[in-house]
């Protein structure tokens, strides 16, 4: 144990002797948890594509489907690093709430394997969408299925504070919360040199 919310496993671990799934129970204290999953490929037999894949799942949900640990290391710098021996790291957030975490990893050709797991204490920053409130009135705010808060139109503004998005107002600079144009030219009459000219 690492700190007193990190915990880490080592150690390899596969499935074996006809077993079709590698299963790992871990008391824990109830919460929301990071779990890193380390892989790294030392089985000069797996050291190719298609040959070690597995689906893996935690507390129950999947989390990755067909993952084959010695393709996904491949990516590693641009294609540079890789292949056998190389580690690579998945993770997924999780919520326990019966005081033991339930990890499968489940052959989908050869023996599914996993050679570390860190578990991180995770404290969510939303329960809600309110809790996201950037006080931006042009965001979306949401508060997504792991409690991270996401901001959709991030970046756009009400610069006249006139309740009207900079990307939608006719006056930017110059309050016009009715958005005339008389003369329909794209500038608003508040901010129109010439409002009736069309110009």
């Amino acid at each position: 144990t690492a700190d007193a919310d990190t915990r880490s496993i080592v150690g390899s671990h596969k499935s074996s002797n006809g077993a079709a799934t590698l299963s790992r129970s871990y008391p824990i204290a109830n919460g929301s948890y990071v779990v890193n999953m380390l892989f790294a490929e030392a089985f000069g037999g797996a050291c190719a594509g298609g040959a070690r894949v597995m689906d893996i799942a935690v507390e129950g949900v999947p989390v990755y489907a067909s993952f084959d640990p010695f393709i996904q290391s491949l990516t590693l710098n641009g294609g540079l690093d890789g292949g056998c021996g190389s580690l690579i790291v998945r993770s997924a957030v999780t919520t326990v709430s019966d005081g033991t975490l339930d990890l499968t990893f489940t052959d989908v050709t050869g023996d599914a394997m996993v050679s570390a797991l860190e578990v991180i204490e995770y404290t969510p920053e939303c329960a809600l969408d309110a809790d996201c409130d950037d006080t931006n009135i042009c965001t979306i705010d949401t508060c997504n299925a792991i409690g991270v808060c996401e901001y959709d139109g991030a970046g756009v503004v009400d610069s006249d504070g006139d309740g009207v998005c900079d990307d939608a107002d006719n006056c930017i600079n110059t309050q016009n919360a009715g958005q005339a144009d008389a003369d329909a030219d794209g500038n608003g009459d508040a901010c129109d040199v010439c409002p009736n000219d069309g110009l």
